[in-house]
């Protein structure tokens, strides 16, 4: 996560200036007892500051959340490729958008999963194991209602091949009935896309496959996801 992104999940209370100060203070602190580990790839350039610092979870924060009995060796963080780094903090803007709409009473947060957590096991149409990887899991809750989505956060990267065949293995995976078995429900699926353009892009290439797909995909943009999961009739 970048340092803004913590910031505005653990100082949200105060003046800029104190949350600044505030996260500034708790972030050295946290670097220094290796809890996390900063980056050096800067988000908006070194005038950023502390708020354009990305971290991972450092040694010793990789130990306090390794759970018991766990025989996973604790890492050394490493700094990603850009365009790695730029997917995971736009997937952890999404996380940021809604547990500040949680907080605003807009909508409760009930789970988040991010990869390799959210990643499902099924079998394909061959009856060969395959492993479905979305970018995260959201369960909301909205009203009198829970929503399940899983989601797929493009970055305008990808080919429309890739994204047809990222569809298909999600129409197989909704198709073997593996998600109602093992989760109690068939989540639908979130395309988050930079803009209208990119969507309608996305619309077509989809429109190539069966109409059962039009059912379990939506799309929205990055600037409108939080509105849509937490405001958008669901049905």
């Amino acid at each position: 996560m970048s340092g803004e992104q913590l910031q505005r999940l653990f100082w949200p209370e105060g003046s800029p200036a104190t949350r600044a100060r505030l996260a500034r203070h708790g972030l050295a602190r946290l670097g220094d007892l290796g809890v996390l580990a900063p980056l050096a790839r800067r988000v908006g350039g070194v005038r950023a500051g502390s708020r354009g610092r990305c971290f991972a979870v450092g040694m010793v924060g990789q130990r306090l959340l390794a759970k018991e009995g766990s025989t996973r060796r604790a890492r050394h963080p490493h700094t990603p490729g850009e365009r790695y780094l730029a997917h995971t903090l736009a997937v952890a803007r999404i996380y940021v958008e809604l547990v500040e709409a949680a907080r605003r009473g807009v909508a409760e947060l009930l789970t988040f999963d991010a990869e390799p957590v959210c990643w499902r096991s099924y079998l394909g149409p061959y009856g060969a194991r395959q492993i479905l990887k979305p970018d995260a899991y959201v369960k909301l809750g909205v009203g009198d209602y829970e929503f399940s989505w899983l989601v797929e956060l493009d970055m305008a990267t990808e080919a429309l091949t890739t994204i047809e065949c990222k569809a298909q293995r999600h129409l197989d995976y909704h198709r073997s009935g593996e998600a109602r078995r093992t989760h109690g429900v068939s989540p639908r699926v979130a395309w988050i896309v930079p803009d209208e353009q990119r969507a309608e892009a996305l619309r077509l290439a989809m429109s190539r496959l069966p109409a059962e797909a039009r059912r379990l995909f939506t799309l929205t943009t990055h600037a409108g996801a939080v509105t849509f999961f937490s405001e958008e009739p669901q049905v």
